[in-house]
């Protein structure tokens, strides 16, 4: 199922108030409506789906850390 603009938007206003950063983003896949994808400023963090189980609404965020960036800290 799609991901609407409305949620996108909330979301983003979760992970702001939630990691305390305004430079999170959020915004829709270019070419899969059905994700969406998280950003810290330029930096791609990861997708974000919506999920439906049992009448509840979830958003699983899939955060990507490559090993090379791990080396770099």
């Amino acid at each position: 199922m799609s991901i609407s603009e409305s949620e996108l938007l909330q979301v983003e206003a979760y992970l702001r108030r939630r990691l305390n950063n305004q430079s999170v983003r959020v915004t829709r896949h270019a070419i899969r409506p059905e994700m969406g994808e998280v950003f810290l400023g330029e930096e791609f963090l990861g997708t974000i789906y919506r999920d439906t189980e049992d009448g509840e609404v979830t958003f699983d965020i899939n955060i990507t850390i490559l090993q090379e960036d791990l080396n770099a800290v």
